[in-house]
């Protein structure tokens, strides 16, 4: 048997009634994109990034549950202001602040254009140069791929995929 009692809503304090174990709260009666405005810092101004003080994912990227499904924060606000994201589409930052929600810091791209973005502006953490590549390549198929790995220091997976094209194509 559950017990009812009323909490109040830690964003607006409304009274909400909760049925004890397995019961269920109302959810809060501020409209959703309203109640998302409110986790975001708008204090720098419109040219600013907006950071997301809600929680986070893993790299700093905000996380919001408008509705019980889980969305990624800036995907969210690109949402409010532009309409639906296409299918197969990222939503990507200009600022490169991963918790940054300004819709005028966020565009749409490909995953591809997402990468190309990251190599462009440094963030690629490769343990690899392209003179590297070219010499493991120089290597493939004279030498096992495990040992040219330890050569190089990096795992098997990464020299099957210089040796397949799957990564490093762009170095001729």
């Amino acid at each position: 048997m559950t017990s009812d009692r009323t909490v109040n809503c830690p964003t607006c304090g409304t009274k909400l009634r909760w049925r004890g174990i397995g019961g269920h709260i109302r959810y809060c009666p501020i409209p959703t994109e309203q109640l998302f405005w409110l986790k975001v810092n708008k204090s720098g101004g419109q040219d600013a990034c907006w950071p997301w003080l809600g929680g986070k994912r893993h790299a700093g990227y905000g996380h919001f549950r408008p509705n019980g499904y889980s969305e990624n924060a800036h995907r969210y606000s690109f949402q409010l202001a532009y309409g639906a994201i296409p299918k197969g589409m990222h939503v990507l930052h200009s600022c490169d602040v991963p918790a940054c929600v300004n819709p005028a810091h966020l565009k749409l791209g490909t995953h591809m254009d997402n990468m190309i973005d990251k190599r462009n502006k440094g963030r690629v953490q490769a343990k690899l140069t392209h003179d590297d590549v070219r010499a493991i390549r120089k290597l493939i198929g004279k030498t096992m791929g495990k040992d040219i790995a330890s050569m190089f220091g990096v795992g098997p997976g990464v020299i099957s995929d210089i040796k397949t094209g799957r990564h490093w194509s762009y170095v001729k």
